[in-house]
């Protein structure tokens, strides 16, 4: 058994010790018109003009430079939020490519749905000055 357990932890560190520096999106700030993205070694935070979001896990591109992963978009509103708003978003798909130091993101409703929230273009070390919701 102990064997089994020592394999099974063998494989997922190799697993994990196998992706490099160039299967992730660089992390920082990526900034672009209406966004600002923050990447970390676990996901991002996402902050645009009247909305924010998270992708909720390590930015891993593929061979290609691209990336799907999960996350979560929340429009806001002007004003000071209500206790029984939900301020955590639905569930989204983050899409894109990576090349260089620039990004296209596209931003879909989870599920399937056709119709993007929206595609942004962004650039490494960029910070934007974002209109927030008023």
């Amino acid at each position: 058994m102990r064997s089994i357990i020592a394999l099974c932890f063998g494989v997922v560190f190799a697993t994990l010790a196998s992706v490099s520096a160039d299967d992730l999106v660089a992390t920082g700030t990526w900034g672009g018109p209406h966004i600002a993205l923050e990447v970390t070694d676990a996901g991002a935070t996402a902050t645009f003009d009247c909305a924010h979001g998270t992708i909720v896990e390590r930015m891993t591109l593929d061979r290609n430079g691209r990336f799907n992963l999960r996350g979560t978009y929340a429009v806001e509103r002007p004003g000071p939020s209500r206790e029984t708003e939900d301020d955590q978003g639905r569930a989204v798909r983050y899409a894109g490519r990576v090349s260089g130091k620039t990004m296209t993101l596209t931003i879909s409703p989870a599920g399937g749905a056709t119709d993007p929230i929206g595609t942004f273009t962004l650039e490494h070390g960029k910070s934007v000055a974002l209109r927030r919701c008023q």
